[in-house]
Protein backbone atom coordinates (compact mmCIF):
# COMPACT_ATOMS: atom_id res chain seq x y z
CA UNK A 1 0.00 0.00 0.00
CA UNK A 2 2.89 2.38 0.71
CA UNK A 3 4.36 2.04 -2.81
CA UNK A 4 1.31 3.41 -4.72
CA UNK A 5 0.99 6.32 -2.26
CA UNK A 6 4.67 7.23 -2.61
CA UNK A 7 4.42 7.06 -6.41
CA UNK A 8 1.36 9.30 -6.28
CA UNK A 9 3.21 11.79 -4.04
CA UNK A 10 6.20 11.89 -6.42
CA UNK A 11 3.87 12.51 -9.39
CA UNK A 12 2.04 15.31 -7.55
CA UNK A 13 5.32 16.99 -6.56
CA UNK A 14 6.60 16.69 -10.11
CA UNK A 15 3.43 18.15 -11.62
CA UNK A 16 3.37 21.03 -9.13
CA UNK A 17 6.98 21.91 -9.93
CA UNK A 18 6.30 21.81 -13.69
CA UNK A 19 5.55 25.34 -14.90
CA UNK A 20 3.90 26.67 -18.07
CA UNK A 21 7.25 28.18 -19.08
CA UNK A 22 8.73 24.69 -18.90
CA UNK A 23 6.30 23.38 -21.52
CA UNK A 24 7.04 26.33 -23.80
CA UNK A 25 10.76 25.62 -23.43
CA UNK A 26 10.27 21.89 -24.12
CA UNK A 27 8.24 22.58 -27.28
CA UNK A 28 10.89 25.10 -28.36
CA UNK A 29 13.67 22.53 -27.84
CA UNK A 30 11.68 19.80 -29.62
CA UNK A 31 11.04 22.03 -32.62
CA UNK A 32 14.74 22.98 -32.78
CA UNK A 33 15.74 19.31 -32.86
CA UNK A 34 12.99 18.59 -35.36
CA UNK A 35 14.05 21.36 -37.73
CA UNK A 36 17.75 20.49 -37.58
CA UNK A 37 19.49 22.10 -40.55
CA UNK A 38 16.33 22.66 -42.57
CA UNK A 39 16.38 25.38 -45.21
CA UNK A 40 12.85 26.62 -44.48
CA UNK A 41 12.20 29.94 -42.77
CA UNK A 42 8.66 29.22 -41.51
CA UNK A 43 7.33 26.29 -39.50
CA UNK A 44 3.61 25.60 -39.89
CA UNK A 45 2.08 23.89 -36.88
CA UNK A 46 -1.20 22.31 -35.87
CA UNK A 47 -1.68 22.46 -32.12
CA UNK A 48 -4.22 22.19 -29.36
CA UNK A 49 -5.51 25.48 -28.01
CA UNK A 50 -3.87 24.94 -24.62
CA UNK A 51 -0.38 24.42 -26.06
CA UNK A 52 1.67 27.60 -25.87
CA UNK A 53 4.62 28.12 -28.20
CA UNK A 54 6.67 31.16 -29.21
CA UNK A 55 6.05 33.00 -32.48
CA UNK A 56 9.71 32.58 -33.41
CA UNK A 57 12.53 30.19 -32.71
CA UNK A 58 15.79 31.72 -33.83
CA UNK A 59 15.37 32.62 -37.49
CA UNK A 60 12.26 30.43 -37.92
CA UNK A 61 8.79 32.01 -37.80
CA UNK A 62 6.12 29.74 -36.33
CA UNK A 63 2.59 29.94 -37.68
CA UNK A 64 -0.34 28.06 -36.19
CA UNK A 65 -2.47 27.04 -39.16
CA UNK A 66 -5.68 26.88 -37.12
CA UNK A 67 -5.42 30.43 -35.78
CA UNK A 68 -4.10 32.01 -38.98
CA UNK A 69 -6.32 34.67 -40.54
CA UNK A 70 -5.29 33.47 -44.02
CA UNK A 71 -6.30 30.11 -45.50
CA UNK A 72 -2.71 28.94 -45.91
CA UNK A 73 -3.59 25.63 -47.54
CA UNK A 74 -5.66 27.33 -50.22
CA UNK A 75 -2.98 29.99 -50.70
CA UNK A 76 -0.02 27.59 -50.99
CA UNK A 77 -1.76 24.53 -52.47
CA UNK A 78 0.34 22.05 -50.47
CA UNK A 79 1.54 22.73 -46.96
CA UNK A 80 3.96 20.77 -44.77
CA UNK A 81 2.91 21.04 -41.14
CA UNK A 82 3.84 19.63 -37.75
CA UNK A 83 1.18 18.52 -35.28
CA UNK A 84 2.25 19.24 -31.69
CA UNK A 85 0.94 16.59 -29.34
CA UNK A 86 0.36 17.28 -25.63
CA UNK A 87 3.19 16.66 -23.17
CA UNK A 88 3.19 13.15 -21.67
CA UNK A 89 4.98 11.73 -18.65
CA UNK A 90 6.34 8.21 -19.14
CA UNK A 91 8.46 6.72 -16.31
CA UNK A 92 9.98 10.07 -15.23
CA UNK A 93 10.62 11.04 -18.86
CA UNK A 94 8.74 14.00 -20.32
CA UNK A 95 7.79 13.16 -23.89
CA UNK A 96 6.76 15.45 -26.72
CA UNK A 97 5.64 13.96 -30.01
CA UNK A 98 5.71 15.91 -33.26
CA UNK A 99 3.76 14.44 -36.19
CA UNK A 100 4.55 15.24 -39.86
CA UNK A 101 1.61 16.07 -42.10
CA UNK A 102 1.20 17.22 -45.68
CA UNK A 103 -2.00 19.23 -46.05
CA UNK A 104 -3.92 19.77 -49.26
CA UNK A 105 -7.45 20.77 -50.14
CA UNK A 106 -9.74 18.91 -52.53
CA UNK A 107 -13.37 19.90 -53.14
CA UNK A 108 -13.21 22.38 -50.23
CA UNK A 109 -12.17 19.56 -47.87
CA UNK A 110 -8.87 19.43 -46.00
CA UNK A 111 -6.80 16.31 -46.72
CA UNK A 112 -4.14 15.42 -44.12
CA UNK A 113 -1.51 12.82 -45.01
CA UNK A 114 0.57 11.51 -42.12
CA UNK A 115 4.29 11.08 -42.83
CA UNK A 116 5.40 9.69 -39.46
CA UNK A 117 6.40 11.25 -36.19
CA UNK A 118 9.23 11.79 -33.74
CA UNK A 119 9.06 11.60 -29.95
CA UNK A 120 11.59 13.54 -27.89
CA UNK A 121 12.20 12.42 -24.31
CA UNK A 122 13.50 14.88 -21.72
CA UNK A 123 14.59 14.64 -18.10
CA UNK A 124 15.16 17.50 -15.71
CA UNK A 125 18.77 17.96 -14.58
CA UNK A 126 18.24 19.49 -11.14
CA UNK A 127 21.93 20.38 -10.72
CA UNK A 128 21.93 22.50 -13.90
CA UNK A 129 18.22 23.42 -13.70
CA UNK A 130 17.60 22.46 -17.35
CA UNK A 131 15.77 19.80 -19.32
CA UNK A 132 18.09 17.46 -21.21
CA UNK A 133 17.19 15.43 -24.26
CA UNK A 134 17.78 11.79 -23.34
CA UNK A 135 16.12 9.97 -26.24
CA UNK A 136 14.69 10.44 -29.69
CA UNK A 137 12.31 7.88 -31.16
CA UNK A 138 11.26 8.01 -34.80
CA UNK A 139 7.93 6.47 -35.74
CA UNK A 140 7.74 5.85 -39.50
CA UNK A 141 4.42 5.18 -41.16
Amino acid sequence: MKLPISILCICVIFLLSFKKDDTIDLYRQSLKFYIGNSKVDTIYVLKCLDIKIPEKIGRYAIIDIESSEVDLIKQKGILNAVKLMPVELNKNVIEITLVDFVLTEENKERIMKNFGSVTYGFQFDSAKKIYKLIKTTKHPI
